[in-house]
């Protein structure tokens, strides 16, 4: 009787699918876990620096406290080095990722201001990076949304008015030296807001709009009235100090068609030539459906708003993307929509929502609906390349932008 059994050539075989099998898998669970890494350091680092902002704006323990970025540790104290023993948390930091740039932020009691500013940039071991900006940040006061603020308005020298302003246009106020509660001088004055309600804003544009090309000759009634001016470039001006809302409203954007998902990421700088940008949404990527949203204070008469949208992938050195936008290079690339623009119809490609889809949430009628202060940018980062091109999409990245009510 026969026994039943392998032969050679079948163990052979099956050894070779398993060496084939091993050969595609494991590169690419490699390839997971270095990223997975980088998402957990930048991850536990932007949660460490948050708690440790926010123990030191409550005064935890009468005391400020740090994070030390390469152990990932949380401590109470002046610096890490003489930090208070046995307070520390600790946020585990994979081994596979390198810390350079600032690695000890502590801040201080109440105020929250960090002991200093600059990046963080976290290195995977395929090279991959995340960059943590650390700013100072002016201290401000939270309020209901529709109170009304008395304060004390500088208007000049010595001379001094007693206001009563919406709370939105407190930190514009706060910016330039205005205080809370009435003024302590006799010939103060208690006068009302303005009124919000106006027909149309100033604002100079390349397209075509019933809005007045010119800003107002009066640098006051600019500075309430208008907000901001527009470019024929898409370069943003403030007209007076205000704070500026960023709000993501998604991105689609592959490597070829069926391709892998290139992460797309913004930045915003007060300047024309785009330069000393900051990052907007914590650094992560705006691709899916959006959501996200920031508000940044301090934006002063003159100031730009300048968006940069990178779109970068990187594969081991396989599949490399790397390409940038600047809002207001004017190659066609970004496009600003006011409200009552027609909102694009451009299908979507590779299977991935069009830009009409994208916008939807703020189309009526085929028509943008925002704020008479908002503007949308969306942007195709293929577009310079090949104008003509029909494959220009323009929903490789959205974002809203809303001008607050200004300092008036």
């Amino acid at each position: 009787m026969k026994r039943a059994g392998f032969t050679i050539v079948e163990m052979l075989m099956v050894i070779g699918i398993i060496g084939v099998i091993s050969g595609v898998t494991v590169p690419l669970y490699r390839d997971y876990q270095v990223r997975n890494d980088l998402n957990v350091a930048t991850e536990q680092v932007t949660q460490g620096l948050a708690r440790a902002r926010l123990l030191s704006q409550s005064a935890q323990s009468d005391a400020g406290w740090g994070f030390y970025v390469p152990a990932g540790i949380l401590y109470k104290g002046d610096s890490y080095a003489t930090r208070v023993a046995g307070a520390d948390e600790t946020y585990p930091m994979p081994s596979t990722i390198t810390v350079t740039g600032i690695f000890d932020i502590s801040y201080t009691k109440v105020k929250g201001q960090p002991s200093s500013t600059g990046s963080i940039i976290l290195t995977a071991l395929d090279s991959e990076q995340r960059t943590i900006e650390i700013e100072v940040q002016k201290e401000t006061i939270a309020v209901v949304e529709g109170d009304n603020l008395t304060i004390c308005h500088k208007i000049g020298g010595s001379a001094e008015q007693t206001k009563v302003i919406p709370d939105a246009a407190w930190p514009g106020h706060q910016n330039h030296g205005d205080t809370l509660g009435a003024c302590a001088t006799a010939a103060s004055s208690v006068s009302s807001s303005r009124s919000s309600s106006r027909s149309s804003s100033s604002v100079s544009s390349s397209r075509s709009s019933s809005a007045p090309s010119s800003l107002s000759s009066s640098v006051a009634s600019a500075t309430c009235a208008d907000r901001f001016s527009v470019s024929a470039d898409n370069t943003i001006t403030t007209t007076g100090p205000l704070s500026v809302i960023f709000q993501s409203l998604g991105a689609q954007f592959g490597y070829g068609n069926g391709g892998p998902t290139v992460p797309v990421t913004v930045k915003y700088s007060k300047k024309a030539n785009g330069n000393s940008a900051s990052n907007l949404f914590s650094g992560n990527a705006i691709n899916g459906t959006g959501g996200a949203t920031q508000t940044v204070t301090g934006f002063k008469n003159g100031d730009k708003v300048v968006l940069k949208f990178r779109a970068y992938y990187n594969d081991n050195g396989w599949l490399t993307y790397d390409n940038t936008v600047v809002s207001n290079v004017n190659n066609g690339s970004v496009k600003v929509l006011r409200n009552g623009d027609l909102a694009p119809t451009i299908p979507g490609s590779s299977g991935q929502q069009s830009v009409s889809s994208l916008l939807q949430p703020i189309t009526v009628n085929g028509r943008i609906s925002i704020g008479q202060y908002d503007v949308v940018m969306i942007v195709d980062f293929n577009y310079a390349d090949c104008p003509t091109c029909t494959s220009a999409d323009f929903q490789d990245g959205i974002v809203l932008v809303k001008f607050q009510a200004p300092s008036c």
